[in-house]
């Protein structure tokens, strides 16, 4: 076990300085100019042939007279430092920048996974076990109803419920204006402001997780296996929950998996809802404004999780099955 997650950590080495450097070259052919964007306005008062020298001076300080693989370099040494590069808007280190916007998106994104397992797997394996029965049918009209819905639209009507009609949550924001005093004041009101963007991305995505889970069970329950361990007189609990899910949990981890990559990235329609400035809203903002060394950290983030969440998957198979070997 040890050689292998030694095997593949170097694996993800290898993947993440490759997808570096596709990163840093379509950044590289984008279009547009991000030294005229870091100029800005207000050099009108300027001859041309001093508007043309401080254009050149500033080429030179952001290092873009030098060849693409000289500036690749420079990028990947200061990445291997913690030196994200230099943010062209906010005028300080990426680091700076990314590092609140990472947190709390990670904090969203990881506490609506918890509740969404929590919630669908018992949903998934009910449905299973009652298939074509009332309860069955109801837990599939409202999986089918929060599957149709966009994003958007659940944000929309959570903020009517739960902070128009009720009042209980503030609309938009991170924390209040002042923030009160103590650390559990300060832990409260942050947890009233995220309330409903996760209520939001956890009711998107109980939808379809719930229907993941009802189609795994249902495949499980009905192979020879737990025929066998109904007619040995087991307990129906460990038909389903030894026998079943456990069995079950393959194609789920894999759905789980890349449903926890895209999560990251599809929840920027919500943090720009409620103004949640987490990851996407950085990445999207810096998109706009052509800040390019910001979207390259956030992007080499993104893949970061990806290769992270395949190795925990990888490894997760060997764990729900024996039978899978990692060793190899």
């Amino acid at each position: 076990m040890g050689k292998y997650i030694l095997r593949r950590l170097c694996y993800v080495v290898v993947v993440l300085f490759i997808i570096s450097i596709f990163m840093f070259a379509i950044f590289q052919l984008m279009p547009g100019d991000p030294v005229l964007h870091y100029m800005g306005q207000g050099h009108q008062d300027l001859t041309p042939t001093q508007w043309q020298q401080l254009y050149e001076d500033t080429v030179r300080r952001m290092g873009f007279d030098r060849p693409v693989h000289i500036q690749y370099t420079r990028w990947l040494q200061g990445m291997l430092t913690g030196n994200f590069g230099y943010s062209m808007v906010h005028r300080r280190p990426v680091l700076d920048v990314i590092r609140t916007p990472i947190f709390w998106s990670v904090v969203l994104n990881l506490a609506s996974m918890f509740l969404i397992f929590i919630v669908t797997v018992p949903l998934g394996i009910i449905s299973a076990i009652k298939r074509g029965k009332t309860v069955d049918n109801g837990i599939l009209t409202f999986t089918l109803v929060g599957f149709s819905i966009p994003s958007f639209t659940v944000a929309l009507i959570v903020i009517v419920i739960f902070a128009v009609f009720l009042g209980w949550f503030p609309i938009t924001g991170m924390h209040s204006p002042f923030l009160p005093e103590g650390q559990w004041a300060q832990f409260v009101d942050r947890l009233q402001y995220m309330a409903m963007p996760l209520i939001t991305l956890t009711f998107v995505g109980m939808a379809a997780f719930t229907r993941y889970v009802r189609a795994a069970m249902c495949d499980a329950l009905s192979e020879d296996y737990i025929r066998t361990a109904r007619s040995k007189g087991l307990k129906e609990k460990v038909v389903v929950y030894s026998h079943a899910f456990r069995n079950a949990l393959i194609p789920l981890i894999t759905i789980l998996t890349g449903w926890f990559m895209g999560m990251f990235g599809g929840s920027v329609v919500i943090e720009q809802l409620f103004g949640w400035s987490g990851m996407g809203l950085t990445m999207l903002q810096g998109i706009m404004q052509m800040d390019y060394a910001i979207v390259r950290a956030v992007s080499l983030f993104y893949a970061f999780v990806a290769v992270i969440a395949i190795l925990l998957m990888d490894l997760a198979y060997g764990l729900a099955d024996p039978r899978v070997k990692v060793s190899k």
